[in-house]
């Protein structure tokens, strides 16, 4: 699969927090599974992709796990129905992380979601930083300090 090969092309090229720890059949593997739990926003134009977010829908005991670094597999999870929207990952392409890539994958992202309660992610780059909780109802409100305090490769 063409996109397939492209995002993992991609993670390995941009994503400079993960894309070192893991294997890239173990990076194809993922992606494949959240294509197809259409758990990945991505923007390409002419061919090429300028940026993506991964994201899960979980339930509660879910988050705990994640948040905790227990036993996590997308593959075999339920992560398109909870009423948590994890942000799992964003990279965007350096060369247009202040243009309007953003904006478009956060368009889709927050569409793609829109039947969530609690918006939630963590930026890796932070050795210890907090995990940032939204409602959906304030989201829209506080779009900016999420996104702040979630992305890692922006």
């Amino acid at each position: 699969m063409q996109l397939n090969d492209d995002l993992v092309r991609f993670y390995y090229d941009y994503d400079k927090f993960q894309g070192r720890k893991l294997s890239r059949e173990k990076v194809a593997n993922t992606i494949g599974v959240l294509l197809d739990k259409a758990r990945i926003v991505y923007y390409a134009d002419f061919g090429r992709i300028f940026g993506y977010i991964e994201s899960y829908r979980i339930n509660y005991d879910q988050f705990g796990r994640i948040i905790c670094g227990q036993k996590f597999d997308v593959g075999t999870e339920d992560i398109e129905s909870g009423p948590i929207c994890y942000l799992a990952n964003i990279t965007v392409h350096p060369a247009h992380r202040r243009g309007s890539t953003i904006s478009l994958l956060l368009d889709r992202f927050f569409a793609q979601n829109r039947g969530a309660e609690y918006f939630v992610g963590q930026a890796n780059r932070k050795k210890m930083g907090l995990v940032k909780v939204f409602k959906a109802s304030a989201i829209h409100r506080h779009k900016k300090r999420f996104m702040e305090g979630v992305i890692s490769n922006v």
